[in-house]
């Protein structure tokens, strides 16, 4: 039997459409070169990630008598794990441990550099390092307390051109020993927001107390911090104190709490009057405003601003509505009232003007 092919002229042109449909897809050169660039940056960036080895020590306590027992402890980021920890004590002496954390005794009084060195478990291994200072005083040294006292100044400037007015902030840090004796010739420096920025230093005089002067133009925008500390002699170790400052801000009313507290005090801070009317045609209708966060406590665990938010009392509010609508009633009863006046007088008017007119042809 024979098959005819002429019964099958549908499915050659389907079979042609398919094919028309299928266009091919040319990448040229730059193309391909740029996605080969981008696949190799983010592999090498992936790379360079993984080979990162990040190290920070903390050590405790860092300044104190002989004999020191300090405990140090390794944070690690990167690498590969386990890691080795390789440390260099300063004093001579060393230890290779697997454990992040060690305690070391310092045993001579003086200042050491502690250099940990860790090494992870890739190949070829990667390496990095972190160290602390250690400040070791004689046995027996005492103990200190270091207390600031803030306070502002102002001084009146004659000059030529007339008198400057300049403020400054006085710093008085006083130094006691446990028995809060004075502890005098002891070198005690003022420092702001860091303890990188030392702003002036002074001895502390017979009565422990040492004195330095700021301009306030030298402290940033509220808040700031300010810091003491005392240096360490053979008899007294060293001590340090920060006071952080409370900015309290409000648009309306008077606010009270705004200064300098020590670190870990608790600040209180307020608002009076909790409530002031509203100005302009708000009013005339009762409108208030009723501070939200009138008053409150803060922990001063650093430099802080509170921000007293106002809004519209919600018995003001209601009252605000009632007298609109009254006031817009009397103001709808008003117009209508004049409407009606006007309306009166234009029909008075026509009255008295058709009387004119007939008088007028009576008389002609």
């Amino acid at each position: 039997m024979e098959l005819k092919t002429s019964n099958l002229p549908e499915s050659i042109s389907i079979e042609r459409v398919v094919a028309s449909d299928l266009k091919p897809i040319y990448v040229t050169s730059h193309q391909l070169a740029l996605v080969v660039v981008l696949i190799l940056i983010l592999l090498s960036t992936a790379t360079v990630y993984a080979q990162s080895l990040f190290v920070s020590v903390l050590a405790s306590p860092q300044v104190g008598s002989a004999p020191l027992n300090v405990r140090f402890t390794t944070f690690v980021v990167g690498g590969a794990p386990p890691y080795d920890f390789f440390w260099d004590f300063g004093d001579g002496t060393t230890n290779r441990t697997k454990e992040a954390s060690i305690n070391k005794t310092y045993i001579v009084p003086g200042s050491y550099v502690a250099i940990v060195e860790v090494t992870d478990s890739s190949y070829p291994p990667i390496k990095n390092q972190a160290w602390g200072e250690i400040t070791v005083y004689p046995t027996g040294a005492k103990r200190t307390r270091l207390s600031l006292q803030i306070t502002e100044r102002y001084e009146k400037v004659i000059t030529t051109w007339g008198s400057i007015t300049h403020q400054f902030y006085v710093l008085t840090a006083t130094l006691t020993d446990e028995k809060d004796n004075p502890v005098p010739k002891v070198i005690v420096t003022f420092y702001i927001n860091s303890i990188y920025q030392p702003i002036g230093s002074g001895l502390t005089n017979s009565d422990g107390k040492a004195t330095t002067l700021i301009p306030v133009d030298l402290l940033e925008s509220p808040p700031n911090t300010i810091r003491a500390k005392s240096r360490g002699t053979e008899e007294f170790l060293p001590s340090e104190v920060s006071y952080y400052q409370l900015s309290v801000k409000s648009d309306y009313g008077n606010v009270t709490g705004s200064g300098w507290y020590k670190a870990g005090e608790t600040a209180t801070w307020s608002v009076t009057p909790t409530m002031i009317d509203m100005k302009g045609w708000w009013w005339l209708v009762g409108g208030k405003y009723r501070a939200l966060n009138p008053s409150g406590s803060v922990e001063m665990t650093e430099p802080k601003e509170v921000i007293v938010t106002w809004g519209i009392d919600d018995e003001s509010l209601r009252q605000i509505i009632l007298n609109t609508f009254a006031l817009t009633g009397l103001n709808l009863a008003a117009i209508v009232l004049i409407a009606l006046e006007i309306k009166r007088w234009r029909k008075k008017k026509q009255k008295k003007h058709r009387n004119s007119h007939s008088v007028r042809g009576w008389l002609k």
